[in-house]
């Protein structure tokens, strides 16, 4: 998340970019790498994921980019607010990857 590949892309469009805490980073890794990618959607793993969301939400985030593609496998355990936007990133790579050089909008498919 810190590494700035979201994060550069999106200031060149004139987004804020906020990430979670230190801590919740940390959680969110293990709970990918020890849980998601073993196909183990624990309740550790969406408290974690959950957690997370509602620290960018007390930072009065307006969306929030789901940036592994395993977070999307346990959106429905974490029952977000429905005024919060959640980004899959695979939706997020299909778009871009199917709009045209130069176009707002990717195809229609």
């Amino acid at each position: 998340m810190e590494r700035g590949f979201y994060i550069e892309r999106c200031r060149k469009e004139g987004l804020t970019i906020k990430v979670p805490g230190a801590v919740h980073r940390g959680a969110v890794h293990d709970a990918i790498y020890d849980d998601l990618c073993q196909c183990n959607f624990s309740e550790r793993a969406t408290r974690a994921v959950k957690e997370a969301i509602d620290d960018l939400l007390n930072q009065n985030v307006e969306a929030v980019i789901l940036g592994c593609t395993e977070l999307p496998l346990i959106v429905e355990q974490i029952s977000p607010p429905p005024h919060v936007v959640l980004i899959d990133s695979i939706d997020a790579h299909i778009a871009a990857a199917l709009r045209p050089r130069g176009a707002q909008r990717a195809l229609e498919v």
